[in-house]
C-alpha cells in the first residue's frame, strides 16, 4: 500500500515521484533546522519515514507527525498521514499506535468529511480490513509491476539500440532544460533509466548481455527448456539420479543480466533525484492540497 502525500507540485512531490525518500527527509530536516518548527515540514518529514515501510522509520514518522500536531492540532493533512500510519501499524506489535487510529478517522472525518484527504484515509481502511485472498491478490499485482518493470527497460533498450542503429541520437543525459514536474518525473526516470542501460550494456564483450537484454522474456523461456532438457538428459544416462543443479546453470547469464539491470536502475533513479534536488522547489512550492501517492 503507498504511503499517502498530500502537498503541492515541488521538489517533495517530484522525489517521491522516484522515491527519493532519503532526499525528503533530508531536506525536511533542513529546513526545520534552518527556519523552526513548521507543520508542513513535520508532515513530509513524516512522509519521508512512513514510505519507507520499517519499524524504525514507521517510530520516526510518528514523532514527526505528533510535534507537527502539537503545533497544528487541525491540519488534516497530518491527520490523514498519522491516520494512515496508525491504521497500518500491527496491533500486537504497536497496540498504542493502533488504538490511536479510530479516534484520527473520527477527528478527520470530523473537520473534512468528503475531503480528499478522508477518502484516502478510507480507501486505506478498505485496505487494512482486507482478506486473505485480497492480500494475495495485492501481492500478485505488486510482482507484475516489478516484472513489467524490468519488461519495460527491457523493450526501451530494444528501442533505443534501434534508433541509433538507424543513426538517430539518443540521449544520453538529463539536459537541464527538461520539465521535471511532478507529473513528467515518471517519464524523465524512464529516459534516464534507457540511458543507463545503454552505458552499462555498451562494451564490446556486452554483445551477448545486449541481445539477451533485448530478448529477455523469451530467453528466461528458453532456458527453462534447455534447463529442464539437461535434467533429463543426464538422468537418462545414468550421470545423476533426480534432480541436479547442472541443469539450473541455464539461469547463471540471466540472473546475472539482471543484476546489471538493476543496477542499471538505481544509477538512473540517482540521477534523477540529484537533477530534482538541484532545480529545488517547483514554482508553486509544497503545501497546495493536493492529494498524490507515491508507491
Amino acid at each position: 500500500m503507498s504511503a499517502g502525500v498530500v502537498g503541492g507540485q515541488g521538489v517533495y512531490e517530484r522525489l517521491f515521484a522516484v522515491e527519493g525518500y532519503a532526499e525528503v527527509r533530508r531536506i525536511a530536516e533542513e529546513r526545520l533546522a534552518a527556519e523552526g518548527p513548521d507543520p508542513a515540514q513535520y508532515r513530509w518529514l513524516g512522509l519521508g519515514h512512513m514510505a519507507e515501510d520499517e519499524d524504525d522509520h514507521d517510530a520516526a514518522a510518528e514523532t514527526a507527525f505528533r510535534r507537527g500536531l502539537e503545533l497544528a492540532p487541525d491540519d488534516i493533512d497530518l491527520i490523514a498521514a498519522y491516520a494512515e500510519l496508525c491504521l497500518r501499524a500491527d496491533g500486537f506489535d504497536y497496540p498504542g499506535r493502533a488504538k490511536r487510529a479510530p479516534q484520527l478517522v473520527a477527528r478527520l472525518e470530523e473537520l473534512a468529511a468528503g475531503s480528499p484527504q478522508d477518502q484516502h484515509v478510507q480507501d486505506v481502511l478498505a485496505w487494512h480490513r482486507r482478506g486473505y485472498f485480497a492480500d494475495f491478490r495485492l501481492r500478485t499485482v505488486e510482482a507484475m509491476g516489478r516484472r513489467a518493470q524490468v519488461d519495460q527497460q527491457s523493450a526501451d533498450l530494444d528501442a533505443a539500440l534501434n534508433a541509433r542503429r538507424a543513426d538517430r541520437a539518443v540521449s544520453a543525459d538529463l539536459q537541464p532544460s527538461l520539465d521535471l514536474s511532478p507529473t513528467t518525473v515518471p517519464e524523465r526516470h524512464r529516459e534516464a533509466v534507457t540511458a543507463a542501460t545503454l552505458e552499462e550494456l555498451s562494451g564490446k564483450a556486452d554483445a551477448p548481455a545486449r541481445f539477451l537484454a533485448r530478448n529477455r522474456a523469451g530467453a528466461w523461456v528458453v532456458a527453462t527448456g534447455l534447463s529442464f532438457a539437461t535434467n533429463r538428459l543426464l538422468r537418462t544416462f545414468g550421470v545423476v539420479d533426480g534432480i541436479s543443479l547442472w541443469g539450473f546453470l541455464w539461469f547463471v547469464p540471466l540472473l546475472l543480466l539482471d543484476r546489471r539491470l538493476a543496477a542499471a536502475r538505481a544509477r538512473a533513479r540517482r540521477a534523477v533525484i540529484a537533477r530534482v534536488v538541484a532545480e529545488g522547489p517547483g514554482p508553486s512550492g509544497e503545501g497546495s492540497g493536493e492529494s498524490v501517492s507515491a508507491d
